[in-house]
């Protein structure tokens, strides 16, 4: 509503409704520093304290494929395989924003 010389004034479409998120909050865990070729590798990320947002999880840029099982609460559970000796980054964005660090 608002204000003026001749009175009130509704605003269509008002109240506003807004979300907001904070990325930081985001709660990675789980995830081991050393794996084994071929064996399932899991890690968890809980972002029921994030607010709304989408969750983008990718291994070495996309090249190496991922499972993600919702564990309920905003919490999931990902897996992949390495299929390399080679190091293996997983990088992480909630609503395109990357994470800081190197997980």
């Amino acid at each position: 509503m608002i204000n003026n010389s001749s009175g009130r004034m509704d605003i269509n479409g008002s109240p506003f409704a807004l979300k907001a998120y904070d990325s930081n909050r985001l709660i990675v865990s789980d995830i081991p520093r050393l794996v084994t070729n071929n064996r399932p590798v899991e890690f968890t990320i809980d972002a029921s304290k994030a607010g709304e947002g989408q969750l983008e999880v990718a291994i070495n840029d996309g090249l190496v494929p991922n499972q993600v099982k919702a564990l309920g609460n905003s919490k999931f559970l990902f897996t992949f395989i390495p299929k390399t000796t080679d190091p293996h980054f997983v990088s992480i964005k909630f609503n395109g924003v990357l994470l800081p660090g190197k997980y």
